[in-house]
C-alpha cells in the first residue's frame, strides 16, 4: 500500500553533506496521515538533528511526494545505514504494523589510496618504521604488510631484458 524509494549516491566521502531524497508514494486505495521517522546510523548523521527526525505527512490516494533528508558522512572507511519507519497506515480490516525500510551508503576517503614501501638491508641490525610515517595515512584504513626474505627483491624478468 505504501512505495518508499530512496534516491541518494552509491558512497560519501568523509565530511560530505549531501540531501538524499525520500520517494513515498501512496498506493492504499484511501487517503493516509503518515508519522515518517528517520534515522542516520554507523557512519552517516543527520544534518539537521543528532538523532532521528520526524515528518508528518497527508498523502491522497495514489499521491507521490519526495521529503528531502539532509545527511551528512563522518570521516573513515565504513558504511551508514538510513533508516525509515512509517506510522499510521489505516486500511480497513486490517492491522498494519509499521513500514520499515533501510538503506546502505558506502563511506570512504576523497583520496585515492596511499601506498609506501620501506627497504633495507639488515646485517643483525634492527629496523623501526621512520617517526611520523602514519601521520599521512587515513586511523581507520591503515594496514601495514611487513615481508622479511633472504633475497633480494628482484623482478627477474625486469632484469633479463
Amino acid at each position: 500500500p505504501l512505495v518508499a524509494e530512496l534516491s541518494a549516491p552509491r558512497f560519501l566521502a568523509g565530511g560530505d553533506e549531501t540531501t538524499v531524497a525520500l520517494d513515498l508514494t501512496n498506493l492504499s486505495g484511501k487517503p493516509q496521515a503518515l508519522d515518517v521517522r528517520q534515522e542516520a546510523e554507523g557512519q552517516l548523521r543527520l544534518s539537521d538533528s543528532p538523532g532521528s527526525q520526524t515528518a508528518l505527512l497527508q498523502l491522497a490516494d495514489g499521491q507521490r511526494t519526495t521529503l528531502r533528508i539532509p545527511v551528512r558522512a563522518l570521516g573513515g572507511y565504513g558504511q551508514g545505514r538510513l533508516k525509515v519507519s512509517v506510522n499510521g497506515m489505516e486500511l480497513p480490516g486490517e492491522t498494519l504494523q509499521p513500514f520499515a525500510r533501510d538503506w546502505t551508503l558506502g563511506i570512504r576517503p576523497a583520496w585515492p589510496a596511499l601506498v609506501k614501501n620501506f627497504r633495507a638491508v639488515l646485517k643483525g641490525d634492527s629496523w623501526s618504521l621512520p617517526a611520523g610515517t602514519l601521520d599521512a595515512f587515513e586511523p581507520a584504513g591503515r594496514e601495514a604488510l611487513l615481508a622479511v626474505s633472504s633475497r633480494p627483491p628482484l623482478n627477474i624478468g625486469e632484469q633479463i631484458r
